[in-house]
């Protein structure tokens, strides 16, 4: 980051394919990682190299590969320069998390705090006046659910004065229904939150009422962001998803381009557009060995600039140049870009 605004961050999105990272930067070479994105990513070690000395809390809220698969990476690239690492016991044997296999391992052990469980009612970060907090699961609901890791997928809450992002992991409507007893709090009201499941299946089944009861009753976001790869063989985002969200006028923008929305995703990988850096999304014609075409281009990756003091969310086209450099959509700003 160029420079330094008082209770202020910068929340990146990233655009890793099919996965899920996210990265707040807090300024003077600090941030806070939320999963690290599938291992044949690059893009949250790119962000983190660059701008990023200390990790002041490393957090792995559901242990799939497409959430945890580059935690080695980091940690090799980030030996005693992390402040806490939190994660759940969502699987048996414990062997089966990739960050407590490597941490218990000779090569890491000496190198960093001892990891903490990934509880509700934790503020595992809090400085002036932001905080991250987490929401779910609570102990009881971890161990309950710990072979079924959608069921205890973390949900956490960043708060910047009276800004809410919430990330909800790869939830479904029975955790929601499990948070919203818990909290007494219906809907839970927030500016932006990471769409569960990566647009996907939040139920057993597919039905558009359950996707319309999520956010009609436990949660309101103005924003909702889709980390989404575009040769996803699971056909997220679902159009069940998207059309809830949009009968309730709550914005959605996706990562990369599926062909939920688009049939013939190379004729639109070089419309002209300005693709926030690092994203794995690119210019350069790309398949799969089916021949799928892959990473292209929606958003690519998201950046939100949040302050304190910050207007709620604006919705100009205007673009302009954010604090790390990156070219955002003013429109995506929680606040109006210097």
């Amino acid at each position: 980051m160029k420079e330094e605004l008082h209770n202020s961050c910068e929340c990146w999105f990233l655009d890793v394919g099919q996965g899920t990272s996210n990265v707040i930067l807090l300024g003077e070479g600090r941030a806070i990682v939320i999963d690290c994105g599938p291992k044949s990513s690059r893009e949250t070690l790119e962000l983190l190299v660059q701008y990023v000395k200390t990790i002041e809390v490393l957090i792995i809220s559901h242990n799939d590969i497409d959430h945890d698969g580059n935690v080695g990476r980091i940690l090799n690239q980030y030996r005693k320069a992390i402040n806490a690492i939190y994660f759940l016991r969502d699987r048996t044997p414990s062997e089966n998390i990739a960050a407590f296999a490597l941490l218990k391992s000779p090569e890491f052990i000496d190198d960093f705090p001892s990891p903490k469980r990934l509880e509700a009612n934790q503020a595992v970060w809090a400085e002036n006046n932001m905080d991250l907090t987490v929401l779910y699961p609570s102990f009881m609901a971890n161990l309950e659910s710990e072979n079924c890791p959608n069921l205890t997928s973390g949900i956490l809450q960043f708060k910047c004065g009276n800004h809410k992002i919430v990330y909800s992991g790869d939830t479904g409507l029975k955790v929601w229904e499990a948070l919203s007893e818990q909290y007494r709090q219906r809907p839970l009201v927030c500016d932006v939150m990471t769409i569960p499941h990566h647009g996907g299946k939040i139920a057993n089944t597919k039905r558009l009422v359950d996707h319309q009861k999520l956010y009609t009753d436990f949660i309101r976001p103005n924003l909702g962001i889709i980390s989404t790869g575009s040769s996803n063989i699971y056909k997220h985002p679902l159009p069940e998803t998207i059309r809830a969200l949009s009968e309730l006028g709550i914005e959605v923008i996706c990562t990369q381009m599926t062909t939920q929305c688009c049939q013939d995703l190379e004729s639109i990988r070089q419309v002209p557009r300005v693709i926030p850096q690092p994203s794995r999304s690119s210019k350069n014609i790309s398949s799969t060995q089916s021949g799928k075409s892959r990473n292209v281009a929606c958003f690519g990756s998201v950046v939100l600039e949040v302050s304190e003091t910050a207007e709620p969310l604006a919705k100009p086209s205007e673009t302009r140049q954010n604090r790390s450099g990156a070219n955002v959509s003013e429109s995506l700003t929680i606040h109006a870009l210097r």
